[in-house]
């Protein structure tokens, strides 16, 4: 979405309101309702990027389930800054 159609600066306060980080992934956050997060790959950024980050997520979520059985597992979404709404 980032390269081929990157989203305009309007759209981003629009729809999301921080930075952050996925893993290795730079990305636009925003709480959707709530039991969510909105995210999307940064422009720049291929989505295929996004795409690995989440595998890389989702290995280390698996492989601490099956190390500790008590373990909840959770998206790790660093936050490093606010979007400006101007």
């Amino acid at each position: 979405m980032s390269i081929i159609n990157p989203l305009s600066p309007q759209e981003i306060r629009a729809d999301f309101t921080h930075y952050g980080w996925l893993a290795f992934c730079p990305v636009y956050l925003a709480e959707d309702g709530p039991d969510g997060v909105k995210v999307c790959e940064r422009n720049g950024i291929p989505a295929w990027v996004f795409g690995a980050a989440e595998a890389v997520m989702a290995l280390a979520i698996f492989l601490l389930s099956a190390v500790d059985h008590y373990y909840k597992p959770q998206w790790g979404f660093i936050v490093t800054g606010e979007i400006e709404h101007a």
